[in-house]
């Protein structure tokens, strides 16, 4: 049966994502020349625990280590140990994590200091063949569309694929159906559904593409020795098109960042979500009538939809209830900051507590999105929300704008 994930779950999977992309960052700082196998599978793991995360290798699939580290003609399932990587090293990095109950699981594949154009040639197209695979995963479209544009990516690079390595569906369980192939005609298969959690995982090689398995119990390796690379990314699909939840950096396609999913709670009958198309008029209305005074300071005008709404790389967040929309955050990520740029409260709910509730969630959003601090700016006109901030642990730690006060907290 092929899981259609609830909210929460989405909410969960989301976290577990968000830590697997953090352990991936740290495996690839570790992953230096004459640094061993197990050092590079211990900084991740060491990452992953300190967010609250569990591996799920060892965890659920038995593994004897929280990651797969895999060099060079190994395919695969790789187990840590004392070996050393050199100059021209091709190592996959495969991580699972578990998070209350979700699993997450990425891959990806580092090239170690300098190598030869087809080491680059062999790395590149197997990422371009996930980011294929990503873009095909359309809803309402079949789950052999995926594994079409993932075949014909390697097949027009003059590489093959290994048949024998798949992707699956996740959630609960870090192997779920449906089975992503890497091969085969488009438009046959299960129809992909908003709420369907799977992993896109190429495993491209310079050869025929065979594989065997060492006496370890584990490792792949390619029968006639020819390199092989592996990348791989667990993607929601939602009404509006695939979502990459482990990237490591929103950057890194041209998959927009989103770290609200739909309807999240904030406190019994109030929740957020994020704002839809069209919306924008409407939101901005309700953030000019809390805001206006404060909004013509900033810009010595009245300001522009654009101006609040429309912040390169940012995210509006829409908080409502039964009666209507309650309140507007607009965030952006920057390095390790998230960036408040408008917080606006409906005067009704002014005096419920709601402000601090939706900052508390703002704290939140940050930790999944793996950021280490808020950032805001406040009038110097504006000692109500000064003292708001202050409140809640923020400190003024510079003034980068005339009568602009910048406000911090480390989370």
């Amino acid at each position: 049966m092929i899981r259609i994930l609830s909210q929460s779950q989405v909410q969960r999977l989301r976290i577990a994502c968000a830590i697997n992309a953090a352990a991936h960052r740290a495996a690839a700082a570790a992953a230096q020349p004459g640094a061993t196998t197990k050092a590079v599978e211990q900084a991740a793991f060491e990452e992953l625990t300190c967010w609250g995360g569990e591996p799920s290798f060892i965890t659920e699939a038995g593994f004897p280590s929280s990651a797969c580290i895999s060099v060079n003609d190994e395919t695969g399932h790789g187990v840590p140990g004392s070996r050393y990587l050199q100059e021209g090293d091709v190592v996959k990095v495969d991580i699972g994590v578990l998070y209350q109950g979700m699993h997450s699981d990425a891959a990806r594949t580092i090239i170690i200091g300098d190598a030869p154009p087809r080491v680059h040639h062999l790395v590149r197209t197997t990422a371009n063949a996930l980011w294929a695979g990503i873009e095909a995963a359309q809803p309402g479209g079949r789950l052999s569309d995926v594994s079409s544009a993932v075949a014909e990516t390697v097949r027009t690079a003059g590489l093959t694929v290994v048949k024998s390595a798949f992707g699956h569906g996740i959630g609960e369980s870090l192997h779920e159906e449906p089975s992503v192939a890497n091969f085969g005609p488009p438009g046959l298969g299960p129809i992909l559904r908003p709420g369907m959690a799977i992993c896109i995982e190429p495993v491209v090689c310079e050869g025929i593409g065979l594989v065997k398995r060492r006496s370890d119990g584990w490792t792949d390796v390619t029968v006639d020795g020819s390199l092989a690379a592996h990348f791989e990314h667990t993607v929601l699909i939602t009404g509006s098109g695939p979502q990459v939840l482990t990237a490591q950096d929103p950057r890194e396609a041209s998959f927009a960042p989103c770290w609200v999913g739909e309807g999240e709670p904030i406190e019994p009958g109030i929740w957020c979500r994020t704002m839809r198309p069209g919306e924008e008029p409407e939101v901005f209305q309700q953030v000019a009538a809390v805001m206006d005074p404060v909004l013509i300071s900033a810009y010595g005008r009245r300001a522009k939809v654009d101006e609040v709404l429309g912040v390169a790389d940012s995210q509006v967040v829409v908080v409502e209830s039964a009666v209507g929309k309650s309140g507007c955050v607009v965030l952006s990520r920057t390095g390790e900051s998230m960036h408040v740029h408008v917080l606006a409260v409906a005067k009704s709910f002014q005096q419920n507590g709601l402000g601090r509730k939706i900052m508390e969630k703002v704290e939140a959003i940050a930790r999944v999105a793996q950021c280490r601090q808020v950032t805001l700016c406040v009038q110097t006109s504006n000692p109500r929300a000064q003292s708001f901030y202050t409140r809640l642990g923020y400190e003024v730690v510079g003034q980068s704008y005339v009568n602009t006060l910048d406000m911090y907290k480390r989370l």
